[in-house]
């Protein structure tokens, strides 16, 4: 769906006479497929892990299981670590006042949050499963947010 919607949205531009749209270094004039873009479907599971007020834990996994992305914050003025593997891996000793230490998907468990309400703007739906579990001998309920690309 994204492809097609990116496909007619450069066909368009270029139907109009004046794209405005060029790619720097190429020789000759740009061609639609210059600006055509492959998109996939992906599915990831994110565990959230919160003890208030500010300490975190956020995994994100590849459908089959392995760490994409691991967030863990201790809060503010101590230690933040970022994980991507292969090769990433981030260290911050204290993480200062101004910034927020807060993860990615935090909104999802405030929706009074700002970034709750503009992930609905881009038709995502964010809605509680009813499922709880336990992980790590922490007491974890389920949320599911999808989008259409």
């Amino acid at each position: 769906m994204a492809e097609e919607s990116n496909r007619r949205f450069v066909d368009w531009r270029f139907a109009q006479g004046n794209p405005g749209m060029g790619i720097i270094g190429k020789p000759g004039p740009p061609q639609p497929e210059d600006f055509y873009h492959e998109y996939e479907d992906l599915q990831w599971t994110v565990r959230l892990w919160h003890q208030g007020p500010d300490r975190w834990r956020e995994e994100w996994l590849e459908s089959e299981g392995t760490h994409r992305r691991c967030v863990v914050a201790a809060g503010r003025h101590a230690p933040l670590w970022i994980y991507e593997p292969p090769g990433t891996a981030i260290h911050v000793p204290s993480v200062p006042e101004v910034r927020e230490p807060d993860p990615e998907l935090s909104f999802v468990l405030d929706p009074s949050e700002e970034g709750f309400f503009c992930a609905l703007w881009d038709e995502a739906t964010v809605r509680k499963t009813g499922r709880t579990t336990t992980v790590a001998g922490r007491e974890a309920l389920e949320v599911r947010a999808e989008t259409i690309s």
